[in-house]
């Protein structure tokens, strides 16, 4: 999976880009062995709204792409997008 927004590109399975930012994939029981990528945004400025957020996934069978736009309610410090899932469907 890839996340990508503003001129940032996000490659890694896990970790934290400039303190902000910090993905984590996981893979929920629930979801039948398919990859959940989770983007969370820590210290949410007015700045990451202006921008949509890219997640970008491959599989067996190909890609998928999700684009996320924030919609400010009330501040928060911390913003959190689950990006999606790629797997094999269930049996």
């Amino acid at each position: 999976m890839v996340w990508a927004w503003k001129e940032n590109v996000w490659e890694k399975e896990k970790g934290v880009l400039m303190e902000r930012y910090t993905v984590e994939q996981s893979k929920p029981p629930s979801q039948g062995g398919a990859v959940l990528s989770t983007l969370t945004i820590n210290n949410v400025m007015e700045s990451d709204f202006h921008s949509p957020y890219n997640c970008t996934a491959w599989n067996s069978f190909g890609p998928g792409t999700m684009i996320v736009t924030l919609e400010e309610k009330d501040m928060v410090p911390v913003g959190i997008i689950a990006g999606g899932t790629v797997g094999s469907p269930s049996s």
